[in-house]
């Protein structure tokens, strides 16, 4: 899922992460995950450059990109300032990513009618978006 909005109340950890605002962002951050970020410049669109820092885990699957959005002159240098800042305290290693056997099965499985009932039952009962991942372990196929 794709959800574009500004982090507010920001409180990153060394093992957890929080960026927390009722009605926008709601994200929990788990910083063991992150192998890899990548500074990104893209320059192809002369009338819209884009700037970013993107997030991976080992596998190389994204976990979080941030962009910025306002793109004057001073937040421009002031953003690549960040960048150079960073390069000074983190390797450069070139990084080479192998194929990985899919950590899941994804393939379409269908609820038996009970199945759906019971889940739906759930999903109606629910009172907050945490209990997401308990009722998807309930059910007979998790989401992970």
């Amino acid at each position: 899922m794709k959800k574009t909005a500004p982090y507010h109340n920001l409180k990153l950890g060394e093992k957890m992460g929080l960026a927390l605002n009722v009605g926008g962002l709601d994200l929990r951050f788990f910083m063991w995950q992150w192998q890899h970020m990548l500074a990104v410049t893209d320059t192809s669109r002369a009338d819209k450059p884009s700037y970013s820092i993107q997030f991976y885990n080992a596998q190389g699957a994204a976990i979080d990109k941030v962009y910025l959005r306002e793109l004057s002159d001073e937040n421009i240098s002031r953003w690549q300032a960040m960048i150079q800042e960073q390069q000074q305290t983190v390797s450069n290693d070139t990084l080479t990513l192998e194929a990985q056997e899919p950590l899941n099965d994804w393939r379409y499985k269908a609820l038996s009618e009970a199945g759906r009932a019971q889940l739906q039952q759930g999903w109606q009962a629910m009172t907050d978006v945490h209990q997401f991942h308990s009722l998807l372990k309930k059910s007979r196929y998790r989401s992970c």
